[in-house]
């Protein structure tokens, strides 16, 4: 059945902005290989396991939704059926960011939500040799990025940019990161760019494959 946790949250979720399941990991690389369901909902992970690998202190940020108010059953599965001790996990919590005026404004949660609902169906897909798809993620005030974490379900072609403001900004002022595709979890990092209200997101595919990502 693999591991359960029990792991106490003091606050209404309604109030979080952010969460974040917290653990040492040793023996897969990366959380999205290890399998895990929050509160009884659909299992996710299984993704490119790699079994004994370091692994280390994972952060994945979880939908503040899937959580309740007191006990949450935070359980872990064999990442392969034929192997149920392939990997260990320990320390496991759960950290919260509470709501703040640099949340995501009304619109921009919008257009975020369904890459943060767990199916890749709704995922981000931009198809080879077009114009990259842009987004907007707009924010209740002024804000300093500091990181997107995204996952890719395979290996593609294409670039995921990040810019501060508008997309036809120009001037020393305008932040960028840019991220090449492969499969797996990513971290694009964003704390080098300047506080805005506002990123613009460019997904752009290449011309072999079309590119998929969620947050």
């Amino acid at each position: 059945m693999g591991g359960v946790f029990s792991v106490d949250v003091n606050v209404d979720p309604a109030s979080v902005d952010r969460a974040f399941l917290v653990y040492e990991l040793s023996g897969l690389p990366h959380f999205t290989a290890a399998a895990r369901s929050i509160n009884g909902a659909r299992v996710l992970g299984r993704f490119g396991v790699s079994r004994g690998a370091k692994g280390g202190l994972q952060v994945e940020e979880i939908s503040p939704a899937s959580l309740v108010r007191g006990a949450n059953r935070i359980q872990f599965f064999p990442a392969e059926e034929k192997s149920p001790e392939s990997y260990r996990v320990a320390g496991v919590r759960v950290v919260v960011v509470p709501r703040g005026e640099t949340r995501l404004s009304d619109a921009g949660a919008r257009d975020a939500g369904a890459l943060r609902d767990g199916r890749e169906a709704t995922g981000w897909r931009a198809p080879a040799a077009k114009p990259g798809d842009v987004r907007r993620w707009e924010f209740a005030g002024a804000t300093q990025p500091w990181g997107l974490d995204f996952r890719l379900p395979s290996p593609v072609v294409g670039s995921l940019t990040v810019a501060v403001g508008e997309r036809a900004r120009q001037g020393p002022d305008r932040g960028e990161a840019r991220r090449a595709g492969r499969g797996g979890g990513t971290r694009v990092p964003l704390d080098k760019l300047p506080a805005t209200g506002a990123l613009t997101l460019t997904l752009a595919g290449g011309r072999k494959t079309p590119r998929r990502c969620r947050s």
